[in-house]
């Protein structure tokens, strides 16, 4: 009965590894797409959108949601293709 036990708590801890692995992957495909498209609102469920969020890219860094959400309209209106 122990061993039943042991290996059901095992089965929790490797489906709770994976399901956590699986929202990484989401989050990281929705910021892959919210780049690609230029798309704010898609950004928004990946970035928090508060005053404290801090973005460092290849020309600066970007302090707060205002000026994060700025670099996702340069890319929309500065590149066709990504």
């Amino acid at each position: 009965m122990a061993f039943t036990l042991s290996c059901a708590a095992s089965g929790d801890k490797a489906g709770g590894a994976k399901a956590a692995t699986d929202a990484i992957r989401q989050q990281i495909a929705k910021y892959t797409a919210a780049l690609d498209a230029a798309d704010i609102d898609l950004a928004a469920q990946v970035w928090r959108t508060s005053a404290e969020v801090s973005l460092i890219h290849a020309a600066g860094h970007a302090h707060g949601w205002e000026e994060v959400k700025g670099i996702y309209k340069f890319f929309g209106s500065s590149f066709s293709e990504w």
